[in-house]
């Protein structure tokens, strides 16, 4: 520092956890750190040098640090991750990994994908266990920019900040940063698909447009289909999400969501879902998730059976149409969230009910 009060009595150096960073000269000046090789490759961190002159009593009255050692602190926007909006198509990301441009993003599709692939911290894939496309239009939907609270301002749809500890299983972290933004990772035919649960739409996550993957009837079904509603443990009359809030601290706030007279339909009886959710920085948000949960719960009924092969071409999280007539179900609409081949060569199918207006911000009826 050359000017004011810290006018050579404050030494710094700024290192942003790029991978080919120097060593810190300024650290080699104290007693061990120049021993050794620590460059510190991919680590954020900062040193500082506070210097006290107290050879005269001017010197003295001088010094600008009155209450000891400062403490430093730092907002830390994030880590620099490809921007797969600019994917220009194909399953294969043009480059690998360590050769993808970077930039800060709080898309939670850049960001996923960049723990996936990341060497270091993340899960370390290469591009080809990746399907690019599919990343690409999730990141497309997470950007839609949408008017929060009466108009009150603007931003994505959904966003991602979140610290990821490296040190936990790779599952647990997955599920973390897929969760904050409603997503599922099926591994189809060698790679994984980034697949948003929204409205059902192929690009638009405000549509009530939805893409139909099959029409199920009694030509492709195997035996018997069980159908059921919702039940007592996955049933809520109030739902409780829980977030982190920058502009209070960076502390864990709540927002609730509840509707007047559903209590009384249950007999009364408080029946209160909790949840977190680590990468929601943002309320409005929150209360979107609140929100989403308290309708699925109530109005999600679930599908099982077992289908003719012709259902090995869907996908967990596609959109099927179920026509059965003694279940009285005409073209009602499920999503796949659990398929498994049998070595008859049918496929058991997993689905809860589907409805596009339970998601945030869509307006229009499915």
């Amino acid at each position: 520092s050359g000017a004011d009060k810290f006018k050579d009595k404050l030494q710094f150096q700024i290192f942003n956890g790029t991978e080919d960073q120097i060593q810190s000269t300024l650290a080699n000046e104290s007693a061990t750190w120049g021993m050794k090789q620590r460059k510190l490759p991919g680590v954020a961190y900062g040193v500082f040098k506070f210097i006290w002159k107290s050879s005269t009593q001017d010197d003295a009255d001088a010094n600008p640090y009155g209450g000891g050692i400062p403490q430093i602190e730092f907002d830390v926007l994030g880590k620099k991750v490809y921007n797969v909006v600019n994917h220009a198509g194909g399953e294969d990301l043009a480059n690998d990994y360590a050769d993808l441009p970077k930039q800060y993003s709080t898309n939670p599709a850049n960001c996923f994908l960049d723990y996936l692939m990341n060497p270091r911290y993340g899960a370390g894939y290469d591009k080809s266990f990746v399907n690019a496309d599919s990343f690409k239009v999730a990141a497309d939907k997470f950007n839609q920019s949408i008017t929060y609270e009466a108009g009150v301002y603007s931003g994505p749809i959904l966003t991602t900040n979140c610290v990821i500890n490296p040190v936990q299983k790779i599952m647990n972290n997955a599920k973390i940063l897929l969760g904050g933004c409603r997503s599922m990772l099926p591994y189809i035919q060698g790679r994984y698909k980034l697949k948003v649960e929204d409205g059902g739409n192929a690009t638009d996550i405000m549509s009530s447009t939805i893409s139909i993957a099959y029409d199920v009837d009694k030509d492709n079904l195997v035996g018997g289909v069980t159908l059921s509603g919702e039940t007592k443990n996955t049933k809520y009359n109030q739902v409780i999400v829980n977030y982190v809030d920058p502009d209070l601290e960076f502390s864990s706030q709540q927002v609730f969501y509840n509707v007047s007279g559903d209590k009384v339909l249950d007999d009364n009886e408080d029946l209160t879902g909790e949840f977190t959710f680590e990468t929601l920085t943002n309320k409005a948000i929150a209360k979107d998730f609140a929100r989403m949960i308290y309708e699925k719960s109530r109005k999600q009924r679930q599908i099982s059976f077992v289908a003719t092969q012709e259902l090995m071409d869907v996908e967990v999280g596609d959109i099927i149409r179920v026509t059965d007539e003694i279940l009285d179900l005409s073209s009602v609409t499920f999503r796949i969230i659990g398929m498994s081949l049998n070595l008859e060569g049918t496929v058991s199918i997993e689905a809860v009910e589907h409805d596009t207006t339970l998601y945030p911000h869509i307006t229009t009826p499915q």
